[in-house]
């Protein structure tokens, strides 16, 4: 459990508290069968402004905020140091909009409860241990999404994928898969098919530091309008525990949107630097500053901002 508390001095309309709940547990039938199971519950919210508030954030008094459920399990056939391994996972999530659920006016389509939906996702990874450091993967993902107020915006999305994961002396660790994405809409007429792939990496060059470089490239839904997003993601950090209690982290992203294949673009830069401090192990104080530039063919998108913030994080 926990929660974190957004307070800002210039704009309390941004003020924000979000709440949450996880459980999970890993059960081992022997060598070779082992089982997870995790449930969570959160109450988030999107900033004014993004999400399904786009160009439209000077018009909101608060957050658009909403409930996320989530439901996951993995059965795993095959010893930690067996040759290989078969990993079969489904996962299940609801999100449901609280407020702004019904606009009227010239914006009553942009109504969040439009944006409600149910995915569920069905997985199968196979891993065949090359050496004692490295693993090759192949994988197939699919996910349906359904939006109870808005069936048009039903699909699925499937990703085929062959890779490698690996973990060099505990220094160096990290994964790389490419493949297809191929997703089907019930307007047949937004369809397509293209590369995918999902890469992360993360080396420790001391103990106390962490450097991590992530890529991905996957079609999203789109918060604010329908049909789909074709999102490429570049991302690097630098984390460093300067003593026990005290971290500080700078960050920096890229994201390059292509919305139903070039009817939309959007490129939006965004960096970072923050400060934690651990009080206690459930609690900890977050500070530091995020800048944001996004750009977009779309007027009225897209937009600079600046953001100094705290957040009181308290877990259980």
């Amino acid at each position: 459990m926990g929660a974190s508390l957004g307070q800002f001095t210039s704009s309390h309309e941004d003020d924000y508290l979000d709440y949450y709940a996880l459980a999970g547990s890993t059960i081992n039938l022997g060598i070779r069968h082992k089982v997870d199971i995790d449930l969570g519950y959160g109450h988030e919210h999107e900033s004014r402004g993004e999400g399904l508030s786009e160009g439209l954030g000077n018009q909101l008094t608060d957050p658009i905020e909403y409930d996320r459920e989530t439901a996951n399990g993995k059965y795993t056939y095959g010893a930690d140091d067996a040759k290989g391994q078969l990993a079969l996972s489904a996962g299940y999530e609801n999100v449901t909009y609280t407020n702004y659920r019904n606009l009227t006016g010239i914006n009553a389509a942009r109504s969040s409860r439009f944006k409600d939906y149910d995915s569920i996702e069905l997985a199968g990874e196979l891993r065949v241990k090359t050496n004692r450091a490295f693993n090759t993967v192949f994988e197939i993902k699919n996910t349906e999404t359904r939006y109870p107020f808005s069936s048009g915006q039903d699909n699925h999305l499937t990703l085929y994928y062959v890779g490698a994961n690996w973990d060099v002396t505990g220094k160096t660790s990290g994964f790389a898969k490419i493949g297809m994405q191929d997703k089907r809409f019930e307007n047949s007429s937004a369809d397509f098919s293209s590369l995918s792939w999902n890469v992360g990496f993360t080396w420790s060059p001391t103990d106390y530091a962490i450097i991590g470089l992530d890529t991905s490239k996957i079609a999203e839904d789109p918060s604010a309008i329908s049909g789909y997003n074709d999102t490429t993601k570049y991302g690097v950090y630098w984390q460093h525990a300067w003593m026990d209690r005290f971290s500080t982290r700078a960050s920096y992203r890229f994201n390059d949107e292509d919305y139903n294949k070039g009817s939309r673009l959007d490129k939006t830069h965004t960096y970072g630097i923050s400060a934690n401090y651990d009080f206690r192990r459930w609690m900890s104080l977050s500070f530091g500053v995020d800048i944001t530039d996004k750009e977009s063919t779309q007027s009225g998108v897209g937009y600079d901002q600046t953001v100094f913030f705290s957040a009181l994080t308290i877990s259980l």
